[in-house]
Formats: C-alpha cells, structure tokens, sequence
C-alpha cells in the first residue's frame, strides 16, 4: 500500500509541474527611457495606468525578445476601504493589456481582465499594485514565437506594479480642472505580469488515470490478502 501511496503522490506532482512548464512573463525595464502613468480616484473608483511607449520584455521557457514601442495598460475594478498597509481592495472585472502595432503580434499581445487585487504601501511615497489573479488570452503569433504550443491560448497569472506617488494634472487643453480630492497620480517605470497555461480539463485522461489507480489498488489489496 505504501508503494502505491508514493506512485499516486508522484503522479499529482507532475500534472500541476506540466502545467507550469510555459510560463509567460512580460516586465517593463524602462528600456527606452519612457514612464507610464496611473491614476486612482479613491474608495469606489478604479486604479489605471498606461505605460506609454515603454519596451517590454517577454520570456518563457522557449525563448525571449523585446516588444518595442509596446503599451502595458490597464484598469482595475471597483475600489472599497482597506486597513493597515492595505490602502484598498478591489473587485473582480477591469481591463489589462499588452499591445503592439507591429507583425510580432498585430496589435493585442494579451488582453485579460482581474479577479481581485489590492493596492499596498510599500513606505518612502511608493505604493505598490498587485492582483491576486489575472485572466485573459495570449496571441497565438507571439505564442509561436516563443516557442511555445498555440493553443491553448487563455493564460492564468499574477499582476504587480511599482507605484511612484505624484501631483495629479489640474489642466487638460485649455481648460483647467481640478481633480478630486482623493485622487491619487504618479508614474511607474516597472512592472511584471506573469502568465501560465490555464489548467484544460480532460475528462478522458482523468477517467483513464483514476481507473488505473483503482486497478492498481485492487491489486495491491489482493496480493496483500494473500498473504
């Protein structure tokens, strides 16, 4: 029974270690000089931001390159009152992207929503972004590029930006406009999204696989019954 304990607890380590195995990772490094902005209007208001045209670079286990002139944007859910050093919480929903007008991805590298994320003080009037989940779909051209397989598509990961608190704009055009009193502005020169293949269901390798572990058990049993 021991041995069949040790093979079951085998094969569950590699299902979740193959799943890992085509990671996707986008980091601005502020390669080309530029810095994104983002703006968040309080509790109840969402936190956006826009990178500009930072380069970022994306790597995975097949490969890696640099997306020139490429925009990192996004722009979270609802906002609600935090404690401590959590300065808020936000809601399910939102927009976050990776876009690119060359052939590389023909516009949308990525494009994904949030499940959820929270905005820290990180001290020295820096915050810091970071969803606890992202979802959304990885271009199959830049898949390929990477050396990775094309479907599936949809990717799973963790978003996280350094924040650099600022003076929020009071003049757009000729107007001038005063922003909110709780808004909050900066800039950001880094960030990181990390993305892995969305777990696929297969109910026929699944039913196959637990079929032969009750195969295995009933043996197992039999053998030691025997005895």
């Amino acid at each position: 029974m021991k041995k069949l304990l040790v093979l079951v607890t085998f094969c569950l380590f590699l299902m979740p270690a193959a799943a890992l195995a085509d990671n996707v990772d986008f980091s601005t490094l502020n390669v080309g000089g530029g810095t994104g902005t983002w703006s968040w209007g309080g509790t109840g208001f969402t936190l956006s931001g826009n990178s500009g045209g930072l380069d970022i670079f994306v790597s995975s286990t097949g490969g890696g390159g640099v997306l020139f002139d490429s925009v990192l944007s996004w722009t979270s859910g609802a906002s609600s009152a935090g404690s401590g050093s959590i300065l808020a919480n936000f809601a399910p929903g939102g927009f976050i992207g990776v876009s690119q007008d060359t052939s590389v991805c023909s516009a949308d590298c990525f494009v994904g929503s949030f499940l959820g994320g929270q905005l820290l003080d990180s001290g020295a009037g820096g915050l810091v972004f970071e969803s606890t989940f992202v979802s959304g779909d990885l271009n199959p051209d830049l898949l390929a590029g990477l050396g990775l397989p094309t479907v599936p598509t949809t990717y799973n990961g963790v978003f996280s930006v350094n924040l650099i608190v600022g003076t929020c704009p009071t003049t757009v055009g000729v107007d001038s406009v005063q922003p909110p009193p709780n808004q909050m502005c900066g800039t950001f020169t880094s960030a990181d999204l990390s993305l892995n293949p969305a777990p696929v269901p297969e109910p026929g390798s699944l039913a196959l696989f637990g079929t032969g572990l009750l195969g295995m058990a009933g043996f197992l049993r039999r053998k030691l019954m025997s005895r």
